[in-house]
């Protein structure tokens, strides 16, 4: 449902109507929608997230920061504020905890600090693309903090990809009660969405494999596509190609590997 919006008189400096019309033309703006834009973003976000415990830092700072410490602290840092501050933070900005609050939340944030990024939502399945050129550990901070504040949503399954400068991540908000696990057969049955759960366990697989060594999950990579034909988002179908891979490939240490990937799922 739109809502109607309401019209108002306001008496602006000039100076600051100046620079609006400037700032609307730069980005091919009305002066109408930038006007609303930013006052929304006020509501949203500035107007508590300051209160909430959010503050600035200066990007090169955080980025020096964050490569003083290895990859597992950063992991452990993450997510003592994500189980720690996550859930007063949704609250205080949102007025409610759900994974539908959080997900709104995120992408304000994003639209405050301007990082490019691009949203999809398909039903119940929501997709994020987060470009933050803030080097790796940046996306292992981001991508950890998410994935445990996901994780208080016990009913919210989520896959995440890291990069560079970049992260994205999968969430199917769909219950988990749909959800019919069996890894032997065909791993993901209806009423499960096929299309939505052939994503999710590319996107569990691709994380494993990323987190033991590209070398890996480029050789998982390549043996499935050599002996199958298939990519990692196929083995929804047919979940004993890979095993066999990872069999050949890590020998015992195959069934750890296939325990952590269920995890995810």
């Amino acid at each position: 449902m739109i809502e109607r919006k309401i019209g108002a008189s306001f008496k602006i400096d000039p100076i600051v109507l100046r620079k609006l019309n400037e700032e609307a033309r730069k980005t091919a703006n009305s002066l109408n929608s930038l006007v609303n834009r930013i006052c929304k973003q006020y509501v949203d976000w500035h107007s508590t997230a300051a209160e909430a415990g959010m503050g600035t830092i200066f990007k090169p700072m955080l980025k020096l920061l964050l490569v003083q410490l290895d990859d597992d602290k950063i992991r452990n840092f993450a997510k003592k504020i994500a189980k720690k501050e996550g859930k007063d933070f949704i609250m205080f900005l949102t007025h409610e905890y759900s994974i539908h609050s959080a997900l709104r939340l995120i992408e304000t944030w994003l639209k405050v600090t301007k990082y490019p990024y691009s949203y999809e939502r398909n039903g119940d399945e929501h997709r994020f693309y987060i470009h933050h050129d803030m080097g790796k550990k940046y996306s292992i901070y981001l991508s950890s903090f998410y994935e445990n504040v996901f994780e208080d949503f016990k009913t919210v399954k989520s896959a995440f990809q890291i990069s560079e400068n970049s992260i994205s991540f999968l969430v199917d908000t769909k219950p988990k009660s749909e959800l019919v696990v069996n890894y032997k057969t065909s791993n993901l049955v209806p009423p499960y969405d096929s299309n939505a759960a052939k994503k999710i366990i590319s996107h569990a697989i691709e994380k494993i494999l990323l987190e033991i060594s590209k070398e890996a999950f480029d050789k998982v990579s390549d043996k499935l596509y050599k002996y199958y034909n298939f990519t990692f988002s196929d083995c929804y179908n047919r979940p004993e190609y890979l095993s066999r891979i990872l069999e050949e490939l890590f020998g015992d240490g195959s069934s750890v590997i296939t325990d952590k990937i269920k995890k995810l799922l």
